[in-house]
């Protein structure tokens, strides 16, 4: 029917958003040799039973198994996980990718498997009833409904392609872009998840490193000639040349909101910043402030703030600096890049 793999189901940290990337990665497992002498929590005669006492002999150590009560579906364990009544199992991918897009404190990228084909068995004897279920499966693939769940849950192509549209991008070989491991190498740096600049990267070129905006922005992180300057970038059309520059500057900014204690926060801060100026980020914090807001939380606070400096009555304020910005620029600009980011984690492994 489809290819998938098991992997581990974890739980992240409450407090995963506040933490640097880093940090957040000391406290998840990696590796399957780091589960010696940790236990798993399994329902009772699943294949996960097998797999698991066959992975404790192929790393050589022990790994404790909790079997649970095998009329609990994969679903609910993974709820146990996600409430911390368990702290680790294992499910087919496809069945884990489906939980982790709705339970963000999920982390499903350590794979416990390699990927083998998943098919129905019958009774060999049982051949009127195989090329029934056959018949049936063939049937069911030339119909809309199959392909509407199918994609939504288990391969979700066309709506993730629709999201991140990168003409690199392949569910079987993980890649987002053809700069993947240049975009790693600068991420790591700046120390932010490099899916997280990827969506930046495809926000500002698609990826494409020659691209030019109107406004004389250019290459995969479309830098302003005047910043490439101070930057030292030479031809913004090289892609190591931008993505090093460019993170660079994110992360200049990233350390101007230093009184920002939430991390996801502060990153939406800079990246808000580099899209429209840090000068107008701080206008609308001056503005939340004066509005009864919260001036260092951007969503629902500052965000609404950036789009009010749109109107007359708010940029032509005595304390407002910089004036007028069109704020439904910077305001999408964050939103979609958190929501591809989303798409990414999803499908595209951290490593």
């Amino acid at each position: 029917l489809y290819l998938t793999k098991q992997v581990l189901v974890q739980r992240m940290p409450d407090n995963f958003r506040s933490m640097s990337w880093s940090t957040l990665q000391k406290h998840l497992i990696h590796d399957p040799i780091e589960l010696i002498g940790d236990t798993v929590s399994i329902r009772r005669n699943s294949a996960y039973y097998e797999r698991l006492q066959s992975l404790s002999n192929e790393i050589g150590g022990t790994i404790y198994i909790d079997t649970l009560d095998s009329q609990l579906s994969t679903a609910e364990i993974i709820d146990m996980v996600v409430d911390g009544t368990i702290k680790y199992t294992i499910a087919d991918e496809n069945l884990a990718k489906i939980n982790a897009s709705t339970n963000p404190i999920l982390n499903i990228d350590v794979p416990i498997s390699l990927s083998q084909r998943i098919a129905w068995v019958t009774r060999k004897k049982a051949k009127n009833f195989r090329e029934a279920v056959n018949t049936w499966i063939r049937k069911q693939r030339k119909t809309t409904d199959y392909y509407v769940i199918y994609n939504k849950y288990f391969k979700n192509k066309r709506q993730f392609r629709r999201r991140v549209e990168s003409d690199y991008y392949s569910l079987s070989n993980a890649q987002i872009s053809q700069y993947d491991d240049l975009i790693k190498t600068h991420a790591k740096t700046l120390g932010w998840d490099w899916r997280l600049v990827a969506s930046l990267v495809y926000q500002e070129s698609q990826f494409k490193p020659n691209a030019e905006s109107w406004a004389g922005a250019r290459g995969l992180m479309q830098i302003m000639p005047a910043t490439a300057e101070s930057l030292g970038i030479n031809d913004p059309s090289d892609p190591h040349e931008s993505l090093r520059g460019g993170t660079n500057y994110l992360g200049q900014l990233y350390d101007n909101f230093e009184a920002i204690p939430d991390t996801i926060n502060r990153i939406k801060f800079a990246m808000a910043s580099f899209n429209c100026g840090y000068g107008h980020v701080l206008d609308a914090q001056r503005l939340a402030s004066a509005n009864g807001l919260d001036p260092l939380v951007w969503d629902d606070n500052v965000e609404q703030m950036v789009l009010a400096l749109r109107l007359p009555k708010n940029y032509k304020k005595p304390f407002i600096k910089y004036g007028y910005v069109r704020g439904t620029e910077p305001v999408n600009y964050v939103a979609e890049i958190f929501e591809r980011y989303e798409q990414y984690k999803t499908f595209i492994p951290l490593e």
